[in-house]
Parts: structure tokens; sequence; C-alpha cells
């Protein structure tokens, strides 16, 4: 999964839907790698906080079936509540993982 998302971020034609959920996805992936549970519980309460954006949005019904669009928004407004966690903030470790990921020869 790692090596997926090194590409996408490489790869100059990626969307930029494609990337925001790669870039949820590598938050995810190293919070559960760190086994931060204070960090897990801030992703956890980012992603219903932005499930519940999405249903105030859409309604309730479009989080059965996202659409492109939806899960793009999902993704991106997921990222903007936990960037603004101080959990997020103050994890050096997770950003230096986000670096290696994104950095790293696919």
């Amino acid at each position: 999964m790692f090596t997926f998302i090194a590409r996408v971020f490489r790869n100059r034609s990626a969307t930029v839907m494609t990337t925001r959920r790669a870039q949820w996805a590598a938050v995810k992936a190293v919070a559960a790698l760190s086994g931060d549970h204070s960090l897990l519980a801030s992703i956890a309460d980012a992603e219903q906080r932005a499930r519940d954006v999405i249903a105030n949005t859409y309604g309730a019904e479009a989080l059965s079936q996202l659409s492109e669009k939806q899960s793009d928004e999902l993704s991106g407004v997921a990222l903007r509540f936990i960037e603004a966690s101080a959990e997020y903030s103050v994890s050096f470790e997770v950003h230096q993982e986000l670096a290696r990921i994104i950095y790293s020869p696919a």
C-alpha cells in the first residue's frame, strides 16, 4: 500500500481527488502503525466529523453510496480536521513517516 501511495504522490498526472484519497489513506495507515491511541481516536473523530459534513451537505443517504466527488470531499474534509487537531500537529513520528512514504523510491 505504501508503494502505491508513494507513486500517487510522485505521479504528476494524478488527479487531486486521487491524491486526497491517498493522503487520507496514508495518514490512517501511519497512525495505525504508530499505535498512538490518542492519534487513532483523533483520526476516527475527524472521519466521523467529515461524514457529518457530507451528510449535512448531501443528505444522510449519500453516505451509503458516496459518489467520486463526495468521496473526494470526505477525504479532503477529514484531512483538514486531522491537520487541525493537536494530536496530529505534535506527532513528529507521523510527519516523518509520511515524508518517508511520499519521497521513497517506488
